[in-house]
């Protein structure tokens, strides 16, 4: 199955959050998944499956990165700011279900009439 996995936080952050998404794509792709994971652009990013296999210790990860455009104002705004960005991954990537966890999404990918799967943590 083509898994694309909708995020809205850099792989470089050091958020438990980012470490989890992580850990989920590899463990959907050791199970034979194709997972694509979609985060927002980095400018100092070196190289993403090389610093993914730092951050989980890992020689090589089973998925693959592509980054969208996020827009801010002012710095704020980050996770609204990734909808233009979201909504264009879904409209040109080749995937039979869509994978997020973060709220502000939803709308973008319930509107596009793709099939999902939202995780859901309460607070």
């Amino acid at each position: 199955m083509k898994i694309l996995y909708l995020h809205t936080r850099c792989i470089d952050e050091s958020s438990a959050n980012i470490i989890q998404v992580l850990w989920m794509c590899q463990t959907l792709g050791q199970m034979g998944h194709e997972v694509v994971l979609a985060v927002p652009e980095e400018k100092n990013m070196v190289s993403s499956q090389k610093s993914i296999c730092s951050r989980l210790g890992l020689d090589q990860v089973d998925f693959n990165v592509i980054q969208y455009k996020r827009f801010t104002v002012m710095g704020c705004l980050k996770s609204i700011g990734c909808l233009l960005g979201c909504a264009k991954v879904l409209k040109t990537m080749d995937y039979d279900i869509v994978y997020i966890r973060v709220p502000v999404l939803l709308g973008c990918v319930w509107m596009k009439k793709n099939d999902y799967i939202f995780e859901l943590h309460p607070s």
